[in-house]
């Protein structure tokens, strides 16, 4: 915003649309689709990585989906307990990943239905994992944070914000 400065011990602090802390991308406005972006780049360097290497050997389903719930659901669950509760677009980039992943190692055109691809190879939704990550952290917050303290009035804050 024009006009809105702040102060650090007499240093100007920039105000930024963007930042990231911790390899999560925070914007102005509280969406994580910069962030979504970014786990995908990372995500398809991954995907890009184990295929390089499945190429070369005929490996089987499972060595396949292990590959890829070792090396590449990781890096695009990253941090999935902070912007996992979020609604999800129906084109999320980190779901895009999976599908993508899914149709390559049934050797699929790219227009297949996905929900197809992931069904034959027994998987469910990456976002389904990223919002039960959420809900974890959520589950854990409400146990192990004693009532009288900051933590636990700034999460009654959240919580009575999303209602």
């Amino acid at each position: 915003p024009k006009g809105l400065s702040f102060m650090d011990k007499n240093s100007p602090v920039e105000i930024v649309t963007s930042y990231c802390y911790l390899g999560i991308v925070v914007n102005a406005a509280g969406t994580f689709t910069a962030n979504n972006k970014h786990l995908y780049n990372k995500g398809l360097k991954a995907l890009f990585g184990i295929n390089q290497s499945l190429d070369k050997a005929d490996a089987p389903l499972s060595v396949r989906n292990k590959l890829f719930d070792t090396c590449v659901k990781p890096i695009i669950l990253y941090g999935s307990e902070i912007w996992g509760a979020g609604k999800s677009p129906k084109s999320c980039p980190i779901e895009l990943i999976h599908l993508k992943f899914c149709k390559q190692t049934l050797h699929v055109p790219r227009s297949a239905c996905g929900l197809a691809a992931r069904a034959e190879l027994g998987r469910f939704p990456i976002q389904v994992e990223a919002s039960l990550n959420a809900i974890k952290l959520l589950i854990r917050l409400r146990q192990n944070v004693p009532t009288d303290s900051f933590q636990s009035d700034a999460l009654s804050c959240q919580l009575d914000l999303d209602k």
